[in-house]
């Protein structure tokens, strides 16, 4: 029990993979804004130091500090706009989690390695450690990382900061002795409180959204025979507008006296086998449950001969039922004009069934 804790506590725990993007994702978004920040900074600070000193300045510039300084605010760019195009990739998903991963605690490491040198000439010079301290506070708190990686990364941050103090020429205070640990601990303290409670809102918003498909795929599809329904075909009606359509009304020879002779499980079967049929040879986009044993296949851009074709595959082989259908080419500009398009296949139904059945006329 207390073993699992703490394996949840450090954040060993595989997440989910629909979770671990949804983290992948905020980070991107973040990573993006966080790197502008830095670029544009670290950028005017890289220019800055090219231009000559102001005049009446009597302060003297040590080329080697300089060349420091600049070697800094070039690497800052570099990793905040290699991390910035991974983060683009990362939201058009082009790049896989290791690779954000990667490219995210690149850019943090330069970033602390940036934070401990400028904070160590500040330290020095009497003023705060407020470069060091605001990139601590990133870390943790603005990119959702796995506890024990941010643990480890502000551990040794604050470790190697404490040490590259205590041998500077000033040395460590009681106060800094004091107030580093306890800050250590509120940052790693945050973090882990941060990174659970977004755990659960990702776990929240991706159920949601799984429920909200689930109700909007039922809302559209018939229960019985997973195929479209009318309320479907009113929404799919605009998007054949304009177009040439091919569109077949077809029902089951005789399903009343199949239902009646063999039981409604029985036609429940036959329905499912022929709405099967009908989604393997037109496609699934193009067949809807019109009504009872009545279904409609509306296809954009048809080719006849095809159809035809596709008409004879769906009777080959069965020997349970037979169906007849009556079909109608066309264009409609109107929904009116789809609706006289429907019409038109029910009549050329209508004389199917009156010759015989069994067949399909258009």
């Amino acid at each position: 029990m207390i073993l699992n804790k703490v394996i949840d506590f450090l954040g060993f725990k595989k997440l989910d993979p629909e979770v671990q993007d949804f983290l992948d994702k905020y980070n991107a978004r973040t990573g993006i804004i966080i790197s502008a920040i830095i670029i544009l900074m670290e950028f005017f600070f890289l220019v800055f130091s090219f231009m000559p000193p102001l005049k009446g300045s009597s302060h003297a510039v040590d080329s080697l500090w300089l060349l420091k300084h600049r070697l800094f605010y070039a690497l800052m760019v570099l990793s905040a706009a290699q991390f910035a195009l991974v983060s683009f990739s990362m939201l058009k998903n082009k790049v896989n989690h290791f690779f954000m991963q990667f490219s995210m605690l690149l850019m943090l490491v330069v970033s602390v390695c940036f934070g401990i040198y400028i904070s160590r000439q500040d330290y020095i010079a009497g003023e705060q450690i407020l470069v060091f301290l605001t990139i601590m506070v990133m870390s943790s708190c603005g990119f959702f990382i796995k506890p024990y990686i941010i643990i480890i990364l502000i551990t040794a941050s604050f470790l190697i900061f404490y040490n590259v103090m205590k041998i500077s020429s000033v040395g460590v205070s009681f106060a800094t002795k004091a107030n580093l640990p306890i800050f250590l601990f509120l940052l790693i303290t945050v973090h882990n409180v941060l990174y659970k409670h977004f755990i659960n809102i990702a776990e929240k918003s991706i159920s949601n959204e799984k429920l909200s498909k689930q109700l909007l795929y039922f809302s559209m599809h018939d229960t019985l025979t997973d195929v479209k329904n009318r309320h479907a075909l009113r929404e799919d009606f605009l998007k054949c507008l304009n177009k040439p359509l091919l569109l077949m009304l077809t029902d089951i020879d005789d399903f009343k006296g199949i239902n009646d002779t063999y039981g409604h499980e029985k036609g429940d079967a036959i329905l499912k086998d022929f709405s099967s049929r009908l989604k393997e040879n037109f496609g699934e986009e193009f067949c809807y449950r019109y009504g009872g044993d009545e279904f409609l296949v509306m296809i954009p851009h048809a080719d006849e001969i095809d159809f035809l074709l596709g008409i004879k595959k769906c009777r080959e082989p069965n020997n349970e039922f037979t169906f007849s259908g009556g079909y109608i080419m066309g264009i409609a500009h109107t929904e009116d004009d789809l609706r006289a398009l429907v019409a038109r296949a029910d009549k050329n139904l209508y004389e199917a069934k009156r010759n015989g059945k069994n067949r399909v006329i258009g």
